[in-house]
């Protein structure tokens, strides 16, 4: 399983849950309201990586072995650094740049998990059972076939 994350920042810190009082009224109080539960929101989306971490920790308890597990269950989610505020539209360019290099730095271990995902793909299915050859070695016949649009190649033989 690959899980696409929409970046997380290690510096952020979990949003407390609001207490919304009902007894002020008006625009301003009401924006301010708004205001404070979108960026709670925006929080709380970049804080993604913990509950990934607590799906992850679930796996790994339940699962055989940890490797096998950490082979399975694959993240990608960029180190955002400092997120601006709200506010601070001139920064996003900065936050851009610092997200391309986390990506960047992080190259290899994307290609290591496209080619999972290519591989993963991918199957055999046996046409008839195997049989050993005089000189040991193995013949199988099937077909190869590609999980995501079912198209069928027919290998003759493997050595």
């Amino acid at each position: 399983m690959l899980s696409l994350g929409t970046g997380f920042s290690a510096t952020l810190k979990r949003a407390s849950s609001e207490h919304v009082s009902t007894n002020r009224k008006g625009v301003i109080t009401h924006g301010r309201q708004l205001y404070s539960i979108l960026k709670n929101n925006m929080d709380q989306t970049l804080d993604c990586e913990r509950a990934w971490e607590d799906f992850f920790d679930g796996i790994i308890s339940t699962s055989p072995t940890k490797a096998l597990a950490v082979s399975r269950y694959r993240r990608v989610n960029p180190d955002v650094g400092t997120v601006p505020a709200l506010d601070e539209k001139d920064k996003i360019e900065e936050l851009r740049k610092r997200v391309q290099e986390s990506l960047r730095n992080d190259q290899p271990r994307i290609r290591d998990l496209a080619r999972q995902l290519i591989a993963s793909s991918f199957y055999f299915e046996f046409s008839s059972p195997s049989e050993t050859e005089g000189d040991g070695k193995i013949s199988v016949h099937g077909k190869l076939k590609y999980l995501p649009f079912r198209m069928n190649f027919r290998l003759t033989r493997i050595e």
